[in-house]
């Protein structure tokens, strides 16, 4: 309880700096150019933001899935997913985050994910959890700015990916998006209709669609990619099956 308190004053805290006549991502005398599909994402991370600020972290994380989707190269939005996505599992978090201490915190969620006791959906959330680290192990050298160019071409914006410069980089990234798309996998194999599993084995599918461009080895680049469109599919049609269920709230 006393974690879960030290968030929400933390979260509150966090907001309380930020004007509230400026977008959440962005400061005062910035004046950016966006393109429609950037201004649309712009507009559906204030709305995670707020809805973020205010608890409601499902309605964050549509928010924030909906910004990704129109404008995949969006760097704030998939942090916004994965803190809502992580909301079940908040306090033991920051305590392990807080002494930087990643593996006790890998070591309990992994044996809740393997534990009988608990219901297949708890153990898929775990194993969710745990998919999402490795994700963000990734993301965060495959997103950093020496990593890739954007270019437009007829109008549409392309991002190209190239190797670290540092060996040791580019095999961590390939550990952890391997490793998260065998752990995405389980959850799915323990909820097959988990929407936030089929959402995060798309992005951990894009990774290795980055990963394998690093490694100049587009055929495996397309697989990937074609992977991760079906795995994009599959999630969309959950969401509207759920949509469309009885008692389903808007």
């Amino acid at each position: 309880m006393k974690a879960i308190l030290i968030l929400v004053i933390g979260a509150t805290f966090l907001f309380s700096l930020h004007d509230p006549g400026l977008p959440f991502y962005q400061t005062a005398g910035q004046t950016p150019q966006r393109t429609p599909a950037q201004e649309e994402a712009r507009q559906e991370l204030n709305k995670a933001a707020r809805s973020y600020a205010e608890g409601n972290f499902a309605e964050a994380q549509l928010d924030a899935e909906k910004a990704l989707a129109v404008d995949p190269s969006n760097k704030t939005a998939p942090y916004f997913i994965a803190r809502a996505i992580q909301e079940a599992y908040k306090s033991i978090v920051y305590l392990f985050s807080a002494v930087k201490d990643d593996e006790p915190l890998r070591e309990w969620v992994f044996r809740r994910a393997i534990d009988p006791t608990f219901s297949d959906e708890k153990r898929a959330e775990a194993f969710v959890v745990l998919a999402s680290r490795d994700w963000d192990c990734s993301f965060k050298i495959t997103e950093l700015p020496s990593q890739h160019s954007t270019t437009i071409v007829r109008g549409r914006q392309e991002v190209h990916y190239r190797k670290p410069k540092d060996p040791a980089e580019f095999l961590t990234a390939q550990r952890c998006a391997a490793e998260g798309l065998e752990i995405i996998d389980s959850a799915i194999n323990l909820a097959p209709d988990s929407e936030t599993a089929w959402q995060y084995k798309t992005y951990l599918l894009l990774e290795l669609a980055k990963l394998s461009e690093m490694a100049n080895d587009l055929p495996l680049r397309t697989e990937y990619t074609n992977q991760a469109t079906a795995a994009r599919r599959t999630t969309d049609e959950i969401a509207k099956r759920k949509a469309a269920a009885p008692g389903t709230v808007p």
